[in-house]
């Protein structure tokens, strides 16, 4: 079976994590903040597949510690989404400069 190189993976994985990275830290909507942290999820567990793909010993640790690392991203969202939507329903905003009221 013929796979793509490594270096297509690692240059993709590292993209998507710059690409959130930059989202992350240029955008100010709540909402996008979440997009920008699951791009970045999905970059790592792009890297960590190739890793797994191309380890020279084949074992299924690795893709399941993916499986696992994958259901624990849906339930970080899943969280982010329920604080988001208690922020917007007490606050009416969801751009984080406004919520400063939030800090400690």
């Amino acid at each position: 079976m013929m796979h793509a190189p490594f270096a297509t993976f690692a240059i993709t994985s590292s993209a998507l994590l710059i690409v959130g990275f930059w989202a992350l830290i240029v955008k100010r909507d709540a909402i996008r903040a979440i997009m920008a942290i699951e791009i970045m999820f999905h970059g790592a567990n792009l890297l960590l597949m190739s890793f797994t793909l191309y380890a020279v010993v084949p074992d299924v640790t690795g893709w399941s510690a993916i499986i696992v690392l994958i259901s624990v991203e849906a339930c970080v969202i899943a969280v982010m989404l329920a604080m988001v939507f208690n922020v917007f329903r007490r606050y009416r905003s969801l751009d984080t400069a406004l919520l400063r009221r939030l800090r400690w």
